[in-house]
């Protein structure tokens, strides 16, 4: 059986997919620069990058906390508390520092935004838990999905392998399932309260945690059966490309509710299909690893990207159109620089301290 522990080195094909992911996520953001200039540019429909990032983060911890639990052969709230340590070094740390930026250049005037009473909920990640938020720190919100999802999850496990005593194997395969169709639930029950998608549907932790629990179903199979997994890879592979190119072309424009709805299990379950093939893919072979070394800062660039973006779109948007393209390489590359110096002096050493601990 192949698995993440098994590599020397780390997974091309996941790695590329994280640097997909956050290069989706930049473009977004910085596509402004070039439209005055390209019409409708980036042109063509893409995957939902914070999407790609949730199925791949749950397909790797997934893996990660499958190991730990077929290593001990039970769970129990050691390993719980173990593997929630190790999330939270990686997350929590540059999370309250960006939180705490956000609060402070929204607080002097550099970025635009509101400070109130509700900013407390920030700090405990219930800024977007049940109900909208529009205030500052916009990207923060897949962040609450995450660390709620992480939250939630090894206890379910733990509560149904130790109260119904249900084996370690169908116990993760049912906290699984039940990730997977209660958001599905609770959106189909916002149908008839909400009509703003961005906000009440796609930013609502308690309606995201199924795109998470795909990413956590695909370490479940990559795990538990592996000759199925590799099989059909290709077939899978084909399956979710040709998925997602009809939800491009269909799904948001079908049905208002199915977008709302459906749409984001669908664009789920395709990335899912991408990860045998994807997870096949050895060591890069392209000279300084680019894709490593993108999906290595992806969390910091994530952070940053935004608060840099905004700090200077005004002076960009007086820029004259002749330098469009110019400025837009310049934000790319400030976005890397800036990422790799945070990850190399804070986000390396708080994860190396975890590692020693």
């Amino acid at each position: 059986m192949q698995s993440l522990t098994a590599h020397k080195e780390p997974i091309f094909g996941l790695d590329l997919l994280r640097s997909i992911a956050i290069g989706i996520v930049i473009l977004s953001h910085t596509a402004f620069i070039l439209q005055p200039s390209f019409p409708g540019f980036p042109y063509i429909p893409t995957p939902d990058g914070v999407d790609l990032f949730f199925v791949l983060s749950g397909f790797l911890i997934g893996t990660l906390l499958l190991q730990q639990i077929q290593a001990k052969q039970n769970i129990s709230t050691g390993i719980v508390f173990q593997f929630l340590k190790r999330r939270w070094f990686k997350t929590l740390p540059s999370y309250y520092v960006f939180l705490v930026l956000n609060l402070v250049l929204v607080s002097s005037g550099v970025l635009y935004g509101t400070i109130n009473k509700y900013a407390i909920t920030y700090f405990a990640f219930f800024q977007n838990f049940y109900k909208s938020f529009d205030f500052f720190f916009w990207e923060s919100w897949s962040l609450a999905v995450e660390e709620w999802f992480y939250l939630l999850f090894p206890f379910l496990l733990l509560f149904s392998h130790g109260f119904f005593k249900i084996r370690l194997k169908f116990a993760f395969l049912g906290a699984v399932l039940l990730m997977v169709i209660l958001p599905l639930i609770w959106r189909l029950h916002c149908l008839n309260i909400y009509v703003q998608h961005e906000v009440y549907f796609r930013r609502m932790v308690l309606a995201r945690l199924d795109t998470i629990a795909f990413g956590l179903l695909a370490a479940f199979f990559h795990m538990y059966y592996p000759k199925v997994w590799y099989k059909f890879k290709y077939p899978a592979f084909i399956t979710g490309i040709m998925l997602m190119l009809y939800l491009f072309r269909f799904g948001e424009n079908y049905h208002p509710d199915f977008y709302k709805t459906y749409f984001g299990s669908i664009e789920a379950f395709s990335i899912l299909l991408l990860l045998p093939f994807l997870n096949s893919l050895g060591t890069e072979k392209i000279p300084l690893r680019p894709f490593r070394f993108t999906a290595k800062i992806s969390y910091a660039m994530y952070l940053i990207n935004l608060p840099l973006i905004l700090i200077f779109k005004p002076q960009i948007e007086k820029l004259p159109a002749t330098y469009n393209i110019a400025v837009f390489v310049a934000i790319w590359i400030g976005i890397y620089f800036v990422s790799y110096l945070w990850y190399r002096f804070f986000e390396k050493p708080v994860m190396d301290l975890r590692d020693r601990s």
